[in-house]
């Protein structure tokens, strides 16, 4: 028998598919909470090592289209963000007006009013800066 790399079942996934649709656990366990900080780790960890996250990433959540951008204007940050359901700023060495912004985004196909939800935690007090600096106004946080 072949041996399945990680940990995550099937169902441990799937609850992870539901709480991102519709924020709500059929177990239970699970809250957009979480799955954001675990799909913000594997973001980090693949920038880091220099992969490309969205092609799992898109095997997972098929229902999203995920994206990765570096943009530097301030208007289509806002933008962006705006028409997204799910974002995620990549790049911890963010520089006001020298250096574009990285984004990972994610959004549902057909989705009418994106949910705008930005993943900000103490380990990226660098994207509270890119919502100053952009002019994005009532940001949705999600952190722990």
């Amino acid at each position: 028998m072949k041996k399945k790399y990680g940990y995550v079942g099937k169902n441990d996934r799937q609850s992870m598919v539901s709480v991102m649709e519709d924020g709500k656990d059929p177990n239970g366990c699970e809250t957009r909470e979480d799955a954001m900080h675990d799909i913000n780790g594997f973001l980090h960890a693949s920038y880091m090592l220099g992969v490309n996250p969205l092609p799992p990433l898109r095997k997972i959540f098929p229902l999203y289209e995920w994206k990765f951008e570096q943009i530097k204007d301030r208007d289509a940050v806002r933008e962006r963000v705006t028409e997204s359901d799910f974002i995620w700023m990549v790049d911890s060495l963010f520089v006001p007006d020298e250096k574009d912004v990285e984004l990972v985004t994610a959004t549902k196909l057909g989705r009418e009013s994106p949910l705008s939800l930005i993943w900000a935690d103490d380990e990226q007090p660098h994207t509270l800066e890119i919502i100053q600096w952009s002019g994005i106004t009532s940001p949705n946080l999600v952190s722990y």
